[in-house]
């Protein structure tokens, strides 16, 4: 299995998306993150990193206003995805 830094996948991203209507940005800090805009999709954001052999992948689900219970969404969603911390 081919294992990519962040920075290197940033560079597979751009390339493959160049001619798309994504945005891929490079967020360059201790530990770099890719954020995609994904402007075909109400300009959604994804972040993006990548260690070892896993990729790390986040968006928001929903805004905070759309949630009634916020309790139970938290919970159910960690229950969808016991990995995340």
């Amino acid at each position: 299995m081919t294992q990519y830094t962040t920075v290197e996948l940033h560079g597979l991203l751009a390339e493959r998306y160049r001619d798309q209507p994504i945005e891929v940005e490079l967020i360059d800090g201790l530990e770099p993150a890719i954020n995609l805009t994904l402007a075909d999709h109400g300009d959604m954001q994804i972040q993006v990193a990548a260690s070892g052999s896993q990729v790390f992948v986040s968006t928001l689900l929903a805004n905070a206003d759309q949630v009634s219970d916020r309790a139970a969404f938290n919970d159910a969603c960690l229950r969808l995805n016991p990995l995340n911390p």
